[in-house]
């Protein structure tokens, strides 16, 4: 089999061959290397290849599968990181110049665990400097783009837009982001991949270097659901509340029924902000889940837009929070948009911050009223596919995103369609707290009923 074949399989795929001995991992290291140096160069989406790491991590992968001390379906898979979760030994830019030459001592915990499951670093990936924007046009390290677009001038999303075009590009069989206001489900929507943001603290952020530290939350970024949730189920803290949703419950069956399932539509919420485009595609994919049996109704919740600019609220001054130090001593060596959002953060009172935080509390409680209604709510992922560059000035709005990032639901964005210039569209299913399980299942019977999530961009062959 070729190298062109091997980084066309799921994560899944690629791990049965793993298991079955067809290929080692070695054979699939080599492979998706030699993809991204050959694609690479033309959307950015890695800051550091770690080449010769990833192939001393296959070997020694290797070797204990040959004798017969395999760790399950992770073992042996290569998959990125964006640049803004420390690796031991391997520089950690967060995409700025500050932290440039910065080489952590220790590994952040959730590298840790998925290394322990067996994983293999292929690199790091590119980001929008210190996560603070949806575009990754990053000032030092260049801009990403989105491998869907061959003129190279559409956005793959942000911040975490590396992860998302590397990941959709078949150069690493999945890749983690990090998620503030989106920063997983939108580069995950606009890059037509798999995106899943965790009930906050269920995945530890130790050694990830923060931007909003009650808003962050790490997540997987793969091909397909089951690809996503397979990363997360090995990715989940032990140490953390789990709601009684254990890390075997994550991964859902290859066949799952909805039936039944009761699909939350919030009126005045989702068809208020997406273009024609998004809407027309989200109403076919509300079809879909009905035809699963889904029990699809619209529910009164006027409070999304009051929560979203809470959350873009607090996200704002606890980025300023962090980056005091250096926008005292480093001012000129942050990128324009990004030193302009840190200012904005010293002009917020503190009263204001405070009444935010309760905002939230409240939020959360209205929320739980919600879910006493229906099981999921569904929205688009983003209110539009991938603007060009130019277009996309500033920090996005995250309008369907923010408020589960800001209450802390669990999120995932699947592959629902694409716009007419072929920039593929999102979905977005929201559960309670804790039911990260519900979401994926979700996601995943839609997906499974649908093609979407077998597209690859041209740039994969």
């Amino acid at each position: 089999m070729s190298d062109k074949e091997m980084v066309r399989w799921t994560l899944i795929e690629a791990s049965e061959k793993i298991r079955s001995r067809e290929i080692s991992p070695v054979d699939l290291v080599k492979a998706y290397l030699e993809a991204i140096e050959r694609k690479d160069s033309d959307l950015n989406s890695f800051i550091t290849v770690t080449g010769e790491l990833a192939l001393e991590q296959a070997r020694a992968a290797e070797r204990e599968i040959m004798d017969g001390r395999y760790r399950g379906e992770l073992h042996g898979i290569p998959v990125a990181l964006k640049d803004i979760i420390d690796t031991a030994g391997v520089r950690t830019t967060s995409g700025s110049k500050i932290l440039a030459h910065s080489v952590p001592g220790e590994d952040a915990q959730v590298w840790a665990q998925l290394r322990e499951a067996g994983c293999v670093l292929i690199g790091k990936a590119n980001l929008h400097e210190f996560a603070r924007g949806s575009t990754t046009d990053n000032p030092h390290y260049g801009r990403c783009y989105n491998p869907w677009d061959p003129t190279k001038s559409r956005i793959p999303g942000g911040s975490s837009g590396g992860s998302g075009a590397a990941a959709a590009a078949c150069l690493c069989a999945g890749a983690l982001g990090t998620d503030t206001m989106g920063s997983v489900r939108k580069p995950a929507a606009r890059c037509g991949i798999v995106g899943i943001k965790p009930t906050y603290d269920r995945v530890s952020r130790q050694g990830v270097t923060p931007l909003s530290w009650s808003l962050d939350h790490v997540g997987p970024m793969a091909r397909t659901v089951v690809d996503a949730a397979t990363m997360l189920s090995a990715m989940l803290d032990p140490a953390a509340p789990s709601g009684g949703i254990l890390p075997k419950d994550i991964v859902p069956p290859q066949e799952v029924s909805v039936k039944g399932t009761r699909v939350g539509l919030v009126k005045g919420w989702w068809d208020a902000h997406c273009d024609e485009e998004v809407g027309s595609v989200f109403r076919r994919a509300l079809d879909a889940l009905m035809e699963l049996g889904c029990e699809v109704q619209e529910v009164e919740f006027p409070y999304m837009d009051k929560i979203f600019a809470a959350g873009r609220v607090v996200s704002i001054c606890e980025a300023a929070s962090f980056h005091e130090h250096w926008i005292r001593e480093r001012f000129e060596d942050y990128g324009e948009d990004v030193r302009n959002s840190m200012l904005a953060g010293f002009l917020i009172p503190a009263r204001d911050y405070i009444h935010c935080l309760r905002v939230r509390a409240w939020g959360i409680k209205k929320f739980h009223e919600l879910f006493s209604r229906v099981d999921v709510l569904v929205s688009p992922t983003t209110k539009e596919p991938a603007p060009k560059f130019e277009e996309a000035k500033g920090v996005e709005f995250a309008i369907y995103t923010g408020p589960a990032a800001f209450i802390g639901l669990p999120a995932v964005s699947v592959p629902c369609g694409f716009s007419g210039y072929g920039i593929p569209i999102g979905l977005q299913v929201m559960a309670p707290h804790y039911r990260d399980d519900v979401a994926i299942r979700v996601a995943r019977a839609y997906e499974a009923a649908t093609d979407w999530s077998q597209q690859r961009p041209p740039v994969c062959g």
